[in-house]
């Protein structure tokens, strides 16, 4: 039997994969076994489609897509909630599209039981004050992860997320034949396999599969996850950064002002059945290396002007802050951050003067994985050595140990 192991999320480098062009459709069984800490699923490539569907009975319960929900059922029909709209009822009713349905379900509730409860659950205490009084939250390096942000900070009203991604778009209604189906909902579930696994997103894997395969970018996937956490999405932009560094919103339908990054997204959401709390999302796929990312760049005065003070969540960021060609990136969010919650790939911890900062370690610290020598911390090993009787408990696999016990937060507060 021909089968995948799926998992979920990471944002920046290790292996690439190409996408496999399989014309069969997945079903999934829970693998048990693992369910403790490491929420694996198990699929079964080897059903073959069959369907026969009365498209007149469909059509007679379907409701039209109207102009003030469409981003909404786009996002619900890519997230695998049956949205029973003229516009994809039928493809809805594809066998593909029904054993994608049973997949996120039940992967989705292993994920959210074995990992996303329990970081919920700890940041209600570890993140309260944050969570109380800050508003912005920004995530360099994320890839589509917003489900972990979420997570910790689920009240923020504003998210700022980057990444190489790129942004990508929904696919037309009209597409999804039989075949299209099948194909698009391969390629979405096997592009889910790190973050639900593994809790990130490989950044060169996810360029690969997201340039070759049926699912555009990161739109798709960033929209599945804000439908998964409980939301509602109200509106969906283009965003482009002119010369001088100010936002241009573009409608959804139209082409972006600029050729290349950065490009971004603005999607409005509000928690479901909660439509006066409107948060938004913006994603933008770019390249935060010095040579890109410089006070004399556009998207550096942007970001520099648009973020005043943040609360900043960085993990299985590749340990690129730690990286002298990224000296500028670091900057901006030691700068600008008055609340931290990394682990240790994201800023290394030499770059701020503790004096000026409430530290709080969690869980253990040990080398890098082999891809990430460069970022052993001599500094922060003593440190969770000296302070080891004030160290705290990390009751949830997170980041490139998973499965290890062995992974690490910091939290740092600025007293000033």
């Amino acid at each position: 039997m021909n089968k995948l192991v799926v998992s979920a999320f990471i944002l920046a480098t290790v292996a690439s994969c190409n996408t496999p062009t399989n014309t069969q459709t997945p079903t999934t069984t829970l693998d048990t076994a693992h369910v403790a800490d490491t929420a694996v699923v198990v699929i079964d490539t080897t059903t073959a489609i069959t369907s026969s569907i009365n498209m007149d009975s469909l059509m007679q319960i379907a409701v039209p897509v109207s102009a003030s929900n469409k981003y909404d059922v786009m996002a619900s029909f890519a997230a695998g909630i049956p949205t029973n709209t003229k516009e994809y009822i039928v493809a809805e009713n594809f066998p593909a599209y029904k054993k994608y349905q049973h997949f996120m379900d039940s992967a989705w509730k292993v994920v959210d039981r074995t990992r996303y409860i329990k970081m919920r659950n700890w940041a209600k205490t570890e993140c309260a004050e944050a969570n109380k009084t800050d508003r912005t939250i920004f995530y360099p390096f994320s890839g589509p992860d917003f489900v972990s942000v979420y997570s910790f900070f689920p009240n923020a009203k504003t998210y700022y997320m980057l990444a190489l991604e790129p942004t990508g778009g929904y696919a037309a209604p009209t597409q999804f034949n039989e075949t299209f189906t099948n194909e698009y909902f391969t390629n979405f579930t096997q592009s889910l396999d790190d973050i639900f696994n593994k809790s990130y997103f490989i950044t060169r894997k996810m360029n690969t599969q997201l340039q070759s395969s049926r699912v555009d970018g990161v739109l798709p996937l960033l929209s599945m996850f804000i439908k998964r956490t409980g939301n509602t999405i109200i509106d969906v932009k283009k965003i482009s950064i002119d010369s001088t560094g100010a936002e241009k919103v573009i409608d959804y339908e139209k082409a972006y002002i600029s050729k290349g990054r950065p490009r971004g997204l603005k999607i409005q959401f509000h928690p479901y059945g909660n439509a006066q709390d409107v948060r938004t999302v913006y994603y933008y796929s770019c390249d935060l290396i010095d040579a890109n990312f410089s006070a004399s760049k556009p998207f550096y005065k942007y970001l520099s002007n648009t973020i005043q003070e943040s609360t900043t969540y960085a993990k299985s960021a590749s340990y690129i802050m730690h990286l002298n060609v990224f000296s500028n990136i670091t900057r901006l969010v030691v700068n600008k951050s008055k609340f931290l919650l990394q682990d240790d790939t994201g800023v290394a911890l030499h770059n701020f003067d503790l004096k000026n900062y409430d530290l709080t370690l969690y869980g253990k610290y040990v080398k890098p994985v082999s891809d990430f020598d460069y970022g052993y911390q001599l500094d922060l090993k003593e440190l969770y050595k000296r302070d080891s009787l004030k160290v705290k408990p990390l009751p949830y696999d997170l980041g490139y140990h998973w499965g290890t016990r062995e992974n690490n937060l910091m939290r740092l507060a600025r007293k000033i």
